[in-house]
């Protein structure tokens, strides 16, 4: 055991640290790079500053665990329960994420390029501004997730669920949203430039202000979709499901 222990700035590079019980060590500063970390007991620990870049740490427990300011560049974190962790402007770049608990987490302005979140709870989490460039974005859950102002070019969201997410001001350029339920999500002077939208169910939605240049509708489900004042040019709506004269006319003062 080494619960509630003293290890700021301890060097502990490559270290097999396995199911150990560290829940409230101080690990600040500490060097846990390449360490193996899996199945470890973190809560409520801290560790700030820290480098974990390459760090295994699959089903570990970060629960509470203060990680402002630390390195996580290509670790391994499968499984593991970072729930309401807080991690604003974090670089999570190439961190496998699959099947992680980051529900209700603070991750704004984080940047997750290359990341693995496929399966991975991001419900009710804090991800504005967040960059999500090159991510595996497949079944994740982003229920109620704040992505205003978020990166996501060329994102690939099979299977995501998006109810209740705020994707105002989000950049989903080329990204692939085939086949999604998106009746809940918040728009609103969204990038959704060539994007793929087959299939996808936006009834009732309000898509007034978004550019929605080349993208592609087919199978959509557009029943009382708002559109006024959005950008459609060279938009393809051949199949898609909803009478456009009534999509596009504008709302009454």
């Amino acid at each position: 055991r080494m619960g509630q222990a003293d290890l700021r700035e301890a060097v502990l590079e490559g270290a097999d640290l396995s199911d150990a019980d560290l829940k409230g060590a101080c690990l600040e500063k500490a060097d846990l790079s390449r360490a193996n970390l899996e199945g470890a007991d973190l809560g409520k620990g801290c560790l700030a500053g820290a480098n974990l870049e390459e760090t295994r740490l699959a089903g570990a427990d970060l629960r509470g665990v203060d990680l402002t300011g630390a390195a996580l560049r290509g670790a391994q974190l499968p499984s593991a329960n970072l729930s309401g962790i807080r991690l604003e402007g974090a670089d999570l770049g190439e961190a496998n994420l699959s099947q992680a608990d980051l529900s209700r987490s603070h991750l704004a302005r984080a940047t997750f390029f290359g990341c693995d979140l496929t399966e991975a709870d991001l419900s009710d989490a804090d991800l504005s501004e967040a960059g999500f460039q090159e991510a595996i974005l497949e079944r994740t859950n982003l229920s109620g997730a704040n992505l205003r102002g978020a990166k996501l070019p060329g994102a690939s969201l099979t299977g995501c669920r998006l109810d209740g997410a705020d994707l105002r001001g989000a950049s989903l350029e080329d990204a692939d949203l085939a086949d999604l339920d998106l009746t809940k999500v918040r728009w609103g002077g969204t990038a959704l430039q060539r994007c793929n939208l087959s299939g996808c169910k936006l009834g009732k939605s309000d898509l007034s202000g978004c550019d929605l240049t080349g993208s592609r509708f087919a199978g959509a489900g557009l029943q009382e979709t708002k559109l006024a004042a959005a950008n459609l040019q060279q938009a393809d709506f051949e199949g898609a499901d909803g009478l456009l004269e009534r999509l596009l006319e504008r709302p009454a003062d």
